[in-house]
């Protein structure tokens, strides 16, 4: 009997712990996984974003999860937009991934590590509906080995 409700509180810390995580300012978040850690300079990780309210200010993010055996310090890589009614736009970043020592920044978990880099703050979309965003990295490796999952994250700016 005690262990039906001790599993019984555990099951509603849980949903509590799922409940107080959720962020209802995000209209989109999804990654991408990279096939055997290795990402083909050719591959493009591509996100359908539908935008419902153009009225309100959009953080637009890109999250790099790697592991150690990235082996450089930083990545660059290119974000583009491809808008419902309007030209393409694109941007390149470059995104430092460790300290001028060489510990890795970023949230980690074992010898993975997240980074969530801003790329566009405040960014009103020109209207709603479907937009495609595209991420492309450019760096000297054609099959760049150590990016685990490559994702887009999109929040309201109240």
């Amino acid at each position: 009997m005690l262990r039906v409700h001790s599993m019984i509180y555990l099951g509603f810390f849980l949903g509590l712990l799922l409940l107080a995580s959720c962020d209802p300012h995000i209209a989109y978040e999804k990654n991408t996984r990279i096939n055997d850690c290795r990402w083909n300079r050719d591959s493009v990780a591509q996100f359908d974003v539908h935008i419902v309210d153009a009225s309100q200010p959009y953080e637009v993010s890109v999250t790099i999860r790697h592991n150690n055996f990235y082996p450089y310090n930083n990545l660059v890589f290119s974000l583009e937009q491809r808008p419902a009614l309007k030209d393409d736009t694109t941007g390149t970043v470059e995104l430092s991934l460790a300290k001028s020592d060489g510990r890795w920044i970023g949230q980690s978990a074992g010898n993975l590590y997240l980074i969530n880099h801003t790329v566009l703050e405040r960014y009103h979309f020109p209207d709603t509906g479907m937009y495609q965003f595209s991420v492309k990295h450019h760096m000297e490796d054609h099959q760049l080995r150590g990016i685990t999952d490559v994702g887009l994250k999109i929040a309201q700016k109240p």
